[in-house]
């Protein structure tokens, strides 16, 4: 569970994140890890 606002409650599974959800899309698309490239920026 996140408290993600002051009234918003997001209830998700122990195993879901972004990196789970992109190595399951390079399966499904049939592309290989090493060739993606992932760019975060916090605000």
């Amino acid at each position: 569970m996140a408290l993600t606002e002051e009234t918003s409650l997001e209830i998700i599974c122990k195993n879901i994140n972004k990196g789970n959800g992109l190595k399951h899309l390079c399966q499904v698309l049939n592309l290989p890890t090493e060739q993606i490239t992932v760019v975060r920026m916090d605000v």
